[in-house]
């Protein structure tokens, strides 16, 4: 018997032993993108190393052995959420090129990518992990942070009003948050598993997490030591969610084009905001007057954006044509307007806010009612103050103001001459001879200017 165990011990040892294979999923290193660029830049922070991590996992286990490689990619949470998010899917885009062309052998359906939005839950964890910061410092943004009831737009706002601590978020970790992360699935061999790189051997599923120095910044409270973070749990995200639709996967993927780079909203030096903007005043387009009806006086506005400081330029234009002949009703009215507003902020992303103004405008007019009119030209000056506030990130904005000045105006009344040829006269009784057109002077000071607009920003561009 003892024999017999013993040749049956010598065949199986002998039989090949089946390996099993096992997937692990690990994170590689971020990839870091420049303040409003989208292509990927091998000498920028740590891009170079993180790549070569990945192909280095990937020539361990074989191309062949790769179940998946996601990415998922971010914006900075400054400038305007539009802009962010395809700034988001843009960088997204550009890994997946990457990793495409740089794993020929890996099936393009096995690599997709996505936006994350805008990195408001990254900033949060780097903001937790900061050494740098004081208590008091930390728990000021994290309130922000955590107030889930803050729109997109109000919780920007927030932040900003920090002041200093917002400059010192800026300057130590905003950069970290326009990133990509990138998450590679793969099957080991029970017997290769010891064999993994050591940079990326992890236990079970869970995944290696890159680590964002922030090394040569300026701190706020003290000099801020290097700071690791993980991809946050989806739910935790302040931020909007991803855009729909925004996995990628197989051929729904554009071309990539070398400098591919998305305009700029989200630096001082490189911003992208609009070149015009146009509104009209609701009170002209909906005048009621009475024995008149709803009438609409055509108006429209443009104003002209700089690319910096706090003034803007624009014109105002009304031409009301009303004609009713039967009743003797008249309101024919050509006024330009040249104006100029001083924002009491300097422009960000756009100008908006409180603003004073002041508007110069020329006028021709010819009003008549109940067989009765005036017809002259005039000349006026205002100054004002208005305010200005967009509806979220869209480029629609509502724009509303007053203002006091003064009009000065050369006129003639005329009458209706109620006879066969049915004309209109000059109201004058005195000798024919005598008559001089533009007798008649109104000096009027007081209210001279008041609108309620509805407004479009047109013709984006890069800020300078």
């Amino acid at each position: 018997m003892d024999l017999l165990v013993t040749i049956l011990s010598l065949l199986l040892s002998l039989l090949p032993v089946k390996e099993t294979a096992d997937k692990r999923t690990v994170q590689v290193p971020p990839i870091c993108f420049r303040v409003d660029k989208t292509v990927y830049d091998p000498d920028y922070m740590d891009n170079r190393a993180s790549v070569d991590s990945l192909v280095c996992l990937v020539e361990k286990v074989g191309e062949e052995n790769v179940e998946s490689i996601h990415v998922i990619a971010y914006a900075s949470p400054e400038g305007w959420l539009w802009h962010n998010n395809e700034l988001a899917k843009k960088r997204a885009y550009e890994l997946r090129w990457l990793f495409r062309n740089t794993f020929p052998g890996i099936h393009y359906t096995k690599i997709s990518c996505e936006s994350g939005g805008e990195s408001w839950g990254l900033l949060r964890e780097r903001v937790a992990a900061d050494p740098g910061l004081d208590e008091s410092a930390r728990e000021r943004i994290l309130k922000i942070l955590d107030d889930g009831s803050l729109s997109n737009e109000m919780l920007k706002r927030k932040m900003k009003d920090l002041g200093g601590l917002y400059e010192y978020l800026l300057r130590t970790h905003y950069r970290h948050l326009r990133l990509g992360l990138t998450t590679i699935t793969v099957r080991i061999m029970s017997s290769a598993e010891d064999s993994l790189p050591g940079a990326f051997s992890a236990e079970g599923n869970e995944s290696s997490t890159g680590v964002l120095s922030t090394e040569g910044s300026e701190s706020f409270s003290g000099a801020a030591d290097t700071v690791a973070i993980r991809e946050p749990d989806k739910d935790s995200l302040v931020a909007d969610k991803p855009l729909k639709d925004s996995v990628i996967k197989g051929d729904a993927f554009p071309p990539r084009e070398e400098g591919n780079i998305v305009e700029s909203v989200d630096n001082q030096a490189d911003k992208r905001h609009a070149l015009l903007g146009i509104s009209t005043n609701i009170p002209y387009d909906l005048t009621f007057i009475p024995g008149y009806g709803l009438t609409s006086i055509p108006s429209f506005s443009i104003e002209f954006y700089p690319n910096s400081g706090r003034y803007t330029f624009g014109a105002d234009v009304e031409w009301p044509m009303w004609q009713h002949w039967d009743r003797h009703e008249f309101m024919q009215i050509q006024n330009v307007t040249l104006w100029a507003r001083r924002y009491f902020k300097p422009v960000e992303d756009r100008f908006k806010g409180a603003y004073l103004f002041g508007n110069l405008n020329a006028v021709r007019y010819g009003i008549g009612w109940d067989e009765k009119g005036w017809e002259g030209e005039g000349v006026g000056a205002s100054l004002g103050i208005g305010y200005k506030r967009y509806f979220g990130a869209s480029r629609f904005f509502f724009d509303t103001g007053i203002g006091l000045g003064v009009f000065w105006s050369r006129y003639d009344p005329y009458v209706y001459g109620n006879d066969a040829k049915r004309w209109y006269y000059y109201d004058y009784a005195g000798k024919p001879e005598d008559f001089q057109e533009r007798s008649k002077r109104l000096l009027w000071t007081g209210p001279t200017r008041l609108y309620f607009s509805i407004g479009y920003d047109l013709l984006m561009r890069k800020k300078k």
